[in-house]
């Protein structure tokens, strides 16, 4: 999935879970259907896996993420579901970001079959990751770790089994912390990193900047300064990121893996690394948890990404539209400071747009078009930013 913030394709990241100052993330248990595997359909939006479930007889649609530690369902679902939030937790997501959480227990949560009794689950506001798609929370790795689970990306089907799928492809040793987080170890350019596997990360592979030793040094990238993840608590930090244009060799066990990948570069992430549903659907992959591993089959070429933008993005913040991101080599935003609140878009009211769902739609008719962008600050200086292709620099 690529989320859109404003108008440039980003490896926006869904960061849901992270260190929770709770226990007992995997209780409850798993009571499998007598006819195993069984198999359901899944859709895609923005490129993450959401499908459909039962969580105490009461259908809806789910964001599929072992990145959040237990499950979550949106407070409108929970009235349905008959859940009472009695209990508070701490959390903190991949930015470091600490915010508090209401949590249950559900009775169950059903998969066609396959049950799943006495889960976890947090409130969550599905809002603040997916606006322009509704959906009712999250099944996340309190469930996804209990059971295995075969995603077939070309036919939008998944199969559940409480038996491990024996399968050959490219095996990724796994281990599961005590926040149910899933994690791999890969090398990249011969320094290796502990990378946190995250369906719910959009985006592909990448990198905390304090773990990189110099060894990207001199490979071509795109810089950007600002705000450039959002989670179930909203917007992120103020960043630096440098997209690298190249895609890069990933080992596991000395053993390369067949798709090379193009990496991100944070200045703050939570662990060494991550890996993204971008990466992973790539392929189809099995993740059998109770061998600890997942297997990647069936490689496929990348999708290239769009390599256009206008060299910053805006997104609204409470009753005002801001810049949260900029490219700082650009000479056409050199003037503009991040979190600028912007008043007019093409001589017209920013307010004419209901959301940022109707605004991505705007900027993609100007992208396609290849237009410029006409923008006017509150201080009142209009600016015109052009379309244009990426800028790399060597790092």
């Amino acid at each position: 999935m690529k989320i859109k913030i404003a108008s440039l394709l980003l490896f926006f990241s869904v960061f849901l879970a992270g260190c929770i100052t709770v226990s007992n993330f995997d209780r409850g248990h798993f009571i499998p259907s007598k006819n195993e595997p069984v198999e359901i359909e899944f859709e895609t939006i923005s490129d993450l896996i959401i499908i459909k479930a039962k969580i105490n007889g009461v259908s809806g649609n789910f964001l599929f993420d072992n990145g959040y530690s237990l499950s979550g369902v949106n407070k409108e679902f929970a009235q349905k579901a008959n859940i009472s939030f009695n209990n508070v937790s701490n959390l903190t997501d991949a930015n470091n970001k600490k915010e508090k959480t209401q949590e249950s227990t559900a009775d169950s949560i059903v998969i066609n079959n396959q049950v799943f009794f006495k889960t976890g689950v947090y409130q969550v506001n599905t809002d603040a990751f997916l606006q322009c798609n509704h959906i009712d929370g999250i099944i996340g790795a309190s469930v996804i770790n209990k059971a295995n689970w075969k995603i077939d990306f070309d036919k939008k089907k998944i199969k559940i089994s409480s038996t491990p799928f024996k399968e050959k492809g490219s095996k990724l040793a796994m281990s599961i912390s005590n926040n149910n987080s899933s994690f791999t170890k890969l090398s990249i350019r011969g320094i290796s990193y502990n990378f946190k596997i995250d369906l719910g990360s959009t985006g592909s592979i990448k990198i905390n900047q304090g773990f990189i030793k110099n060894s990207f040094e001199g490979l071509l990238s795109e810089k950007r300064i600002g705000i450039t993840s959002i989670s179930a608590h909203g917007l992120g930090n103020i960043d630096t990121v440098y997209y690298l244009s190249e895609g890069l060799t990933l080992k596991h066990l000395d053993t390369s893996l067949p798709i090379k990948e193009k990496v991100t570069i944070k200045d703050k992430l939570k662990y060494q690394g991550y890996i993204g549903i971008n990466y992973l659907n790539n392929y189809n992959f099995i993740i059998n948890s109770t061998e600890k591993e997942y297997i990647l089959q069936n490689p496929k070429e990348p999708i290239p990404t769009n390599n256009s933008s206008y060299g910053m993005n805006i997104y609204p913040i409470g009753d005002t539209w801001n810049v949260i991101q900029i490219d700082p080599y650009d000479s056409f935003i050199s003037k503009i400071k991040l979190m600028e609140e912007i008043v007019m878009i093409d001589n017209l009211p920013i307010t004419r747009f209901k959301n940022i769902c109707d605004f991505n739609e705007f900027i993609d008719l100007k992208s396609d078009k290849k237009e410029s962008l006409m923008i006017t600050l509150k201080d009142g200086r209009l600016l015109e930013i052009p379309f244009r292709e990426k800028i790399t620099r060597k790092m």
